[in-house]
């Protein structure tokens, strides 16, 4: 029976023999090459070798020598060679720089002249300078000649003499010239006894009354005084007009000056006196 299936047909084995390999399908083996590193590659796995001691002590030395190359050149100065240090000098510190020697001081002072402001200040002062001078050279006589018109006799005392003597000489060459200057030398005491015994309100009410009396001012302002007329004892000293040369005028009175604490005398009691 042709049309029933071998049950045994589908066990049997159905695979065919494999060919055997050949030239055409072998693969082909390729020949290696030996892959070397680039001499930048080599270089750096060299220098990333630890150097020794020396070799660092030497490259810390070069560096500096370049900072202080690169400070020479900002300091306006040449560098020095840059050859190999001699045998025996690696350790020696580079010298400093010599300092540039500063600006003279005139120089430094015209140099100020640039500034407007500097200039205009000079301008200024010099003006003053020459308008003192002006003043002093054309107007410095005006008030210092004597006469009527307010000025001090040219033999009058200062306002504190320096001696009981020139205290009675002014008092008289100011009742004689000018008599309301005289009560600038008594002291406030004495301004209100020199006013009271002239029977006035005030010292220079007195003054006007006893120059009122002068005859003869030129002759009346210079008093003589004797070896025995001052009697000074200490800070203080008594003076009798009785004792004094007198002319042109009668004698005014009698004085006692007190030494001031600026060191000069003035008048601080008055008495009236008659002369026999």
């Amino acid at each position: 029976m042709s049309g029933v299936a071998d049950p045994n047909e589908s066990h049997r084995d159905d695979r065919s023999p494999r060919p055997r390999p050949t030239s055409e399908n072998t693969p082909e083996v390729v020949d290696a090459e030996l892959v070397v590193d680039p001499p930048d590659q080599r270089t750096r796995q060299v220098s990333a070798t630890p150097p020794d001691d020396e070799q660092l002590r030497q490259y810390q030395q070069f560096l500096e020598f370049q900072k202080f190359q690169e400070w020479q050149r900002q300091q306006g100065e040449s560098p020095g060679p840059t050859g190999p240090a001699a045998p025996g000098t690696e350790d020696v510190p580079p010298a400093p720089p010599r300092q540039p020697r500063g600006r003279p001081w005139w120089k430094k002072a015209l140099g100020l002249l640039r500034f407007k402001l500097v200039r205009r200040l000079i301008y200024v002062v010099l003006i003053l300078l020459l308008l003192n001078w002006a003043i002093g050279h054309y107007f410095g006589d005006s008030g210092g000649s004597g006469g009527g018109n307010g000025g001090a006799p040219p033999n009058a005392a200062p306002i504190t003499p320096e001696s009981p003597q020139q205290v009675i000489r002014a008092f008289y060459n100011y009742i004689a010239h000018q008599p309301e200057q005289a009560c600038a030398l008594f002291t406030e005491p004495g301004k209100a006894a020199f006013a009271y015994h002239f029977q006035s309100g005030d010292c220079t009410t007195a003054a006007l009354k006893a120059g009122s009396q002068v005859t003869e001012p030129s002759s009346f302002s210079s008093p003589g005084f004797t070896n025995d007329v001052m009697q000074q004892t200490g800070d203080q000293a008594l003076v009798d007009s009785c004792s004094l040369r007198i002319s042109g005028g009668p004698p005014l009175g009698k004085f006692r000056m007190t030494r001031q604490s600026d060191g000069g005398w003035q008048i601080d009691q008055y008495q009236p006196t008659t002369c026999s």
